[in-house]
């Protein structure tokens, strides 16, 4: 009897999921379950007319600072622009450039 001294093998029956050491890897193409989740903004400027433009992306919208360069530039009153997409929201605070140097 004594080949059937130790016949229980916890490791053998272990019903509570996965375990620690799937955790630890990395799993390729979908990401871990349990990593970090921000989302990467990217973000960049532009200069037009004498104003730097600063475009980044929020969750799902892109934003477009609007910010003079020098002194003697006026101050817009509404100095960020929102859009989905990242040409249009440039487009639109050129334009809003424009037409305060006018």
């Amino acid at each position: 009897m004594e080949k059937f001294e130790n016949y229980h093998r916890p490791e053998r029956h272990h019903t509570h999921g996965p375990g620690a050491k799937w955790i630890e890897k990395p799993v390729v193409g979908f990401g871990c379950p349990y990593g970090d989740r921000k989302a990467k903004s990217p973000r960049y400027t532009l200069c037009h007319r004498g104003y730097d433009l600063e475009v980044s992306q929020d969750v799902s919208v892109w934003q477009v600072g609007i910010y003079p360069t020098r002194p003697d530039l006026p101050i817009l009153r509404r100095c960020e622009v929102y859009s989905q997409n990242p040409d249009d929201a440039v487009v639109e605070a050129k334009r809003r450039v424009d037409d305060v140097l006018r």
